[in-house]
Formats: structure tokens, C-alpha cells, sequence
């Protein structure tokens, strides 16, 4: 007793259900043209005796496979399998069993015969990939998909002569983006450079105070930017939510990432590797 929205091509293979069973998706005309259902993975299905539903609606993720029912956010996609973040809840009590095989049975209205399945074969597109195809391997997990983190070297010293009135008015929109007022704080630096900073990024900062005192700050997010110019003299306030977190001395935090990691906290203004990134999130995590 199976519900799970979309079908997509190979969901044959990912879901092998035996004759007798029943799968209820969402086959609808709009999502078989759309590429999220493919009604030949459902055709194969059909001749082997699984009876097929279609709910145009329908978004649960409910199976029940034996004694067992899952409960999750995963279609039948290799989307879901290799690339998507997914959980799944397994229970067998028996009462939460029940009650899934009822409601799965309780969608089983509009069931599709093989003329219909073929008519729907005929609308069926494959969903357009955006950028380059990549190759990925069945044991490959995925990893969250987050914002890329960039780096920021900085030194303490005064404003730039000329740009307070831009400070101020960033800050001013900064303060009125802020999201987490109880947990996070306003921080604010100069960059002098070209414009490698945005609204969106995460950003940790890398601040040396002299007498060898540097100090590395959790991950911020930037909510704002201001960009100033003064005559031949210009740059850019970078506004950022921060972690009301205590900051770590530099040569204690590179020990904690690793071999090789105090290389590349040095390299200011640059985007910091899928890896780097996710160790140094770590490291701050709470």
C-alpha cells in the first residue's frame, strides 16, 4: 500500500512492488508532462499485477511494505536518492500501521488502466536539467546545500575618512533586516577591495588585532552592503548577522579544522571550498 506523489523515471526499479499491491501518485496531465511522473515505469508495474491510482493533489510520502510503514518526505526519483536531502520515519506499531494502509486505501478512486497509461505515455517529457549533467555514484550521500562562505582577513582601525554618513545609512537598513534579534548581533566591517561581498553570503572573519592577537568570528550572514566614494577613495560596508558566539583565537581554531587549515583561512576575500565550508560550520556548530 503505497502513496508517493511522484513516479519518476527508473521508480520502477527504485520501488519493485510486487502483484496485489496498490500505488497511488499523482499522474496527472501536468505532472507526467512535467517530467515528474513517468507513466512507463507505471506501465511496467501494471503488468506485473500492481494496481495504479492517480490523485492529481497528492503530495504525501506514505508506504506500507509488510508490517512496516515509512513515513517521509522521499518520491520514487532518483533525485531523491542520490542528490535531495530526505528522512524517512519507519514504525511498526501496529496502530500507525492500520491507519497508514487506510488512508493509502481511502485514495484509491481513479485507478488507471493500461489504455490510459499508454495515453499518458504519449504526454510524457523528460524534466529539462539545468547546467551540466553530473555523474553520481549509488553510494554517493548528499550534503547540504548551503550558502557558499567567503572569507574575510581583517585589521582593526578607524573608518575611512569620508565614509560615515555611508556607514551609518547601511547600518541603519541592516538593523531593519535583522531576522534573529534575540540570538544574533550586528557586525560591521570595511572592505577595500572590488566587490566580492553580497546580500545572502555567509562570511567569517578572520581579525587581527596586533600584538598577535587574531581572532576568528562564527559565520555571519550578510544583510546588507553599502558602497561609498570619496573623490579617488571608495570601498564597502559589509553588514552582517552574527552568532552571539565567543570568538576563537586563530591558532586554536586552525588546530581544531586541521592540517593545512590556518593556509587557508589566509586567503582573504576568496570563497572557501564545499569541504572547508562544512568544517569550518561545524566547528561553530551549537
Amino acid at each position: 500500500m503505497c502513496a508517493v506523489a511522484y513516479f519518476s523515471e527508473g521508480a520502477s526499479r527504485l520501488l519493485p512492488l510486487r502483484a496485489g499491491s496498490r500505488l497511488v501518485v499523482d499522474a496527472s496531465e501536468a505532472s507526467v508532462s512535467g517530467g515528474r511522473t513517468c507513466p512507463a515505469d507505471l506501465i511496467l508495474l501494471w503488468k506485473r499485477g500492481v494496481r495504479v491510482f492517480s490523485v492529481e493533489n497528492l503530495h504525501a510520502k506514505l508506504l506500507v511494505l509488510g508490517s512496516r510503514a515509512y513515513i517521509g518526505s522521499a518520491n520514487a526519483s532518483n533525485h531523491s536518492a542520490n542528490t535531495l536531502l530526505e528522512a524517512v520515519l519507519v514504525t511498526t506499531d501496529r496502530g500507525s500501521v492500520k491507519a497508514a494502509k487506510e488512508y493509502v486505501r481511502s485514495l484509491c478512486l481513479n485507478e488507471l488502466g493500461i489504455e490510459e497509461l499508454r495515453r499518458l505515455g504519449g504526454l510524457y517529457r523528460r524534466p529539462q536539467m539545468q547546467g551540466k549533467k553530473r555523474r553520481t555514484s549509488a553510494k554517493r550521500s548528499a550534503r547540504a546545500v548551503l550558502s557558499e562562505l567567503r572569507l574575510a582577513k581583517l585589521i582593526v582601525r578607524e573608518w575611512p575618512s569620508g565614509s560615515e554618513s555611508a556607514q551609518i545609512a547601511g547600518e541603519k537598513v541592516a538593523r531593519a533586516r535583522r531576522k534573529h534579534r534575540a540570538t544574533h548581533e550586528i557586525d560591521t566591517f570595511h572592505w577595500g577591495g572590488n566587490g566580492a561581498f553580497r546580500r545572502g553570503q555567509s562570511v567569517i572573519q578572520i581579525i587581527d588585532e596586533g600584538a598577535g592577537n587574531v581572532f576568528v568570528s562564527p559565520p555571519g550572514n550578510v544583510i546588507n552592503t553599502k558602497k561609498w566614494r570619496s573623490g579617488k577613495r571608495g570601498g564597502m560596508f559589509v553588514y552582517l548577522e552574527l552568532p552571539k558566539l565567543r570568538r576563537k583565537r586563530l591558532h586554536i581554531f586552525s588546530k581544531q579544522l586541521g592540517y593545512g587549515a590556518k593556509k587557508k583561512l589566509s586567503r582573504s576575500g576568496r570563497v572557501a571550498d564545499v569541504d572547508f565550508a562544512e568544517k569550518i560550520r561545524s566547528a561553530w556548530r551549537t
